[in-house]
């Protein structure tokens, strides 16, 4: 295999590799490029410039089991030859040639290095596949010599389509795996409970049928640390014949908690790892000839409406199957349990889905525009960001001052954010901090670590305050800061994730020098938490709106709620870290629950008031809003002065608005319930409205158009010169309106709808009926009972010539229509003695001639000398 891989490697800049696991891909590979010494490595050849080889992991976990593993190959420590860079932790020196990093941190070493190695891209991460566009755009434009390897287990159609992409070889390699049987033991219950009891189940018939130390060790796969947790703690207190060592593993574990579960059992102990997917590949666990898999895992879906990331339980894809099914071979033959049937298998999803589909977008769209990447579509993407979430991205980045409104481009601030490893919400208030004093800046690392990784409070009842994880935290790791505020329950500390949380002189420099203007110093103790998210967080800020715990966002997309017995319930301004979920069983229960958040002091957000400074986070987010709007619950105009966060209001005042303000208001109102609603005109000038546009619709042009939408469009024109002074419905029909909208048809042209169009027929019974000039399909209609008709032979007609027969509708003596006819001759003749046999018998007492052309007509039931 590597033979074949150097013969490639020397013809192509770059290749794909698919190999099982076990083979040597993660740790063999770069080892063997190194020691091979190619010329490419040292720069020669007018090539590259000579550097070190880095490998691209997806966890920090694996990059340092990685590191670990390459360094003991040379018998060296790590730091050597072999190194690794994690987010807040690292370790090489200048004679580090293989260099380990996480996704995140690897732009900054793209300019320099000669080889990339892309493992594990099966995992199709965010950071993986922004790596490999960002790669592609810097091999074609600035670094033809750059040398891209991409690499798995399982690449499937994934290995194809990046082999085309990026116009290279596929190297596979068969590998030295082991045969796995597969048992297929059925799907759980629908609840988590059902999930772990099945997962203990089946730890106890692997251990039954694969008995002794023999037998191999268990590693289990679950979607996240709670299961993990609570699966760990029932298998070791359910005791059993053999000794067990069970194990957690998961990303929020300690370095030293991680190591002690990749580590080798003692002689005569069964292990039984319990992992999230964290173990599915890169990383060797020793020992382990039986896998049980739940098929499950938890995945990343970023809502950009609400600017908001939740954690759906989700099952894995066939490829994913594949990589925790070959973990049972990789030492010798072994076993595969699935919770899941036979059947249901074939229905899995061939891939992973790619996480940039439905990630946060944020980092991403930071480190683009810190690249120089005006356009991020314009990058080789193996799938591109969606556009509506990178577009939401690029927005959240513009509050936070990291890109310009007008240009699109990062800012000075937006750069040094780009050189924190924070997400860009925590850079922007880590550098805000770092400006304002060590004790600031302290507290913004603690925040910004505290936010990173995962809740260290769980329990019933943890409150909402996310100044009690800081207190938690870094109790509960020697250091000072805050005792947990009284509510925090039964909540307990779970201890911090791996890694070194940033610190206040890392982010000084990336700050600037510290400096604190006059006027912009943070409040004292406790209140700066919310300061710092609000600045963080500027599209969840909230705002409290009652007393059940509702707070609006400033995003102005809907709702947070904090239970009523959070004592954050009673808190005016909060800034909230952490959005998601229904809000409980009280008043807020529609609103998504603030579960993170703070409580920002009101001075903080006020302006400047005589001599008093203003807040330090008036001028970043607030602004002063005069509000002249139609309020459709009185109908009538209010006027107010609101200090705003967003588009949540914190504070307003009346005011006197100018006049232009409120006329444009009221005719805000007038459009919003409607011409005739708003004015009030009488049926009959309304009537008359329906005939001039029925004449001006039947070709008479020098009318004007009075329709409802014409009416409305040109408001400016004919009432907004009447509404100075009006403020209400009520006012503005003390106005006359059917005169205001009589005087738009001069003298000449109503008299010729009043010639064309008649208000009424007198018809032969001596009634005088009404003429509809507004019915449907434009014809005027003539309603009359059939026997006030007899004797009429012409249709009656209207307009300019009479051309036009008007649309007769007869009814019978209750009033409901029995026929209607434009040709009121043709219906004598035809119709009718159909209509008169049948109301004959449902109106006998009526009068229904055989003759109604000579027949007398009547608006009784008969005529009066009729017997």
């Amino acid at each position: 295999l590597l033979l074949s891989l150097f013969v490639a490697h020397q013809t192509s800049t770059s290749l794909v590799l698919q190999a099982p696991p076990g083979a040597g891909k993660t740790t063999t590979l770069p080892l063997a490029l190194l020691l091979s010494d190619p010329a490419w490595m040292r720069g020669e050849g007018g090539g590259s410039i000579g550097g070190s080889i880095i490998l691209l992991e997806p966890r920090r976990l694996a990059a340092r089991a990685a590191a670990h593993r390459m360094a003991s190959i040379l018998n060296e420590r790590v730091g050597e030859t072999v190194g690794y860079r994690v987010r807040f932790d690292s370790k090489t020196s200048s004679r580090t040639r293989v260099e380990v990093v996480t996704e995140g941190v690897f732009t900054r070493r793209l300019q320099d290095d000669p080889t990339v190695i892309f493992d594990e891209f099966h995992e199709r991460s965010l950071d993986a596949d922004a790596s490999l566009a960002l790669a592609k755009d810097a091999k074609s434009a600035l670094r033809p010599d750059l040398r891209l390897i991409v690499m798995s287990a399982t690449l499937g159609d994934v290995g194809e389509r990046v082999a085309r992409f990026g116009g290279c070889p596929v190297i596979t390699s068969e590998g030295k795996s082991f045969p796995v049987e597969t048992k297929y033991l059925g799907p759980p219950g629908k609840n988590f409970m059902d999930l772990e009891n099945a997962m203990i189940t089946a730890v106890r018939k692997a251990l039954t049928e694969n008995p002794g130390p023999d037998g191999g060790d268990i590693l289990c796969f679950l979607p996240g640390a709670g299961e993990i947790n609570r699966v760990v703690r029932d298998l070791r207190d359910g005791g059993g014949g053999e000794k067990l060592s069970v194990m957690p593993l998961y990303g929020g574990l300690s370095q030293s908690e991680q190591s002690d579960a990749l580590a080798p059992a003692p002689p005569g102990v069964r292990r039984v790892v319990v992992a999230t997917p964290i173990a599915e590949s890169s990383l060797t666990i020793p020992g382990v000839r039986i896998v049980i898999d739940s098929g499950l895992r938890r995945a990343p879906r970023f809502d950009a409406n609400k600017g908001t990331t939740r954690l759906d339980v989700v099952k894995i894809s066939l490829a994913s199957a594949d990589q925790r099914r070959g973990r049972a071979g990789r030492v010798a033959p072994g076993t595969c349990y699935r919770l899941w049937s036979e059947l249901s298998h074939a229905s899995l999803a061939p891939d992973t889905p790619p996480e940039i589909t439905s990630a946060d977008l944020a980092p991403l769209a930071l480190d683009l525009a810190a690249w120089g990447v005006d356009d991020p579509a314009s990058l080789p993407w193996l799938d591109p960001p969606p556009a509506g979430q990178m577009a939401a991205a690029r927005t959240l980045l513009t509050r936070l001052g990291a890109i310009d409104a007008a240009s699109g481009r990062v800012t000075r601030e937006g750069a040094r954010m780009a050189r924190l490893p924070l997400h860009p919400r925590h850079a922007r208030m880590a550098l805000f901090a770092a400006r304002r004093g060590p004790e600031s800046a302290r507290l913004a690392c603690q925040l910004a670590a505290t936010l990173g990784d995962r809740d260290v409070l769980r329990g019933r009842d943890v409150p909402v305050d996310v100044r009690s994880r800081v207190g938690a935290l870094w109790s509960a790791n020697g250091g000072g800061g805050w005792a947990s505020p009284a509510g925090a329950g039964e909540a307990t500390p779970t201890g911090r994730g791996g890694g070194t949380p940033p610190t206040a002189a890392g982010i000084e420099p990336a700050a600037g020098p510290v400096r604190v203007p006059i006027g912009t110093k943070l409040p004292s103790g406790r209140k700066k938490a919310g300061v710092l998210l609000a600045l963080a967080y500027p599209d969840r800020v909230g705002v409290r709106r009652s007393k059940g715990g509702a707070f609006a966002l400033s995003s102005g997309k809907g709702a947070a709620s904090v239970p009523s017995s959070d004592v954050m319930s009673r808190e005016d301004v909060i800034a909230i870290a952490e959005l998601g979920g229904g809000g409980g069983g009280d008043a807020a229960a529609r609103n998504d629950r603030a579960r993170l958040a703070a409580p920002v002091p009101l001075a903080a957000l006020l302006p400047a008031s005589g001599d008093a400074p203003a807040g330090c986070l008036h001028d970043a987010l607030c602004e002063t809003r005069d509000v002249v709007a139609w309020a459709a619950a009185s109908k009538a105009i209010v006027a107010r002065r609101q200090l705003r966060v967003g588009e949540a209001v914190i504070r307003e005042t009346a005011f006197a608005p100018a006049p232009e303000a409120v006329v444009d208001a009221m005719l805000q109102g007038v459009r919003a319930i409607g011409v005739k609603n708003a004015l009030g005109w009488s049926e009959k000038t309304e009537q008359w409205r329906r005939r001039v546009m029925w004449s001006r619709d039947s070709g008479d042009d020098a009318l004007p158009d009075l329709s409802d939408a014409a009416l409305e469009a040109s408001l400016e024109e004919w009432l907004a010169p009447m509404l100075p002074g009006v403020t209400s419905v009520s006012a503005l029909r003390k106005l006359d309106g059917d005169g205001l909208l009589r005087c738009m048809v001069d003298y000449e042209s109503s008299r010729r709808v009043e010639a064309s169009c008649p208000t009424h027929v007198v018809v032969p019974s001596g009634s005088k009926l009404p003429v509809d000039y507004g019915a449907p399909g434009g014809t005027p209609v003539l309603r009359a009972r059939l026997q006030e008709l007899f004797g009429m032979t012409e249709t009656p007609r209207a307009g300019a010539n009479k051309t036009v027969a008007m649309e007769v509708h007869l009814l019978s003596p209750a009033g409901r229509p029995v026929q209607v006819t434009t040709d009121l001759k043709s219906f004598w003749a035809n119709a009718y003695h159909d209509v008169a046999k049948e109301m004959r018998g449902r109106y006998p007492k009526h009068y229904w001639p055989e003759d109604p052309t000579t027949a007398e007509a009547t608006n009784r039931a008969k005529p009066r000398k009729t017997k």
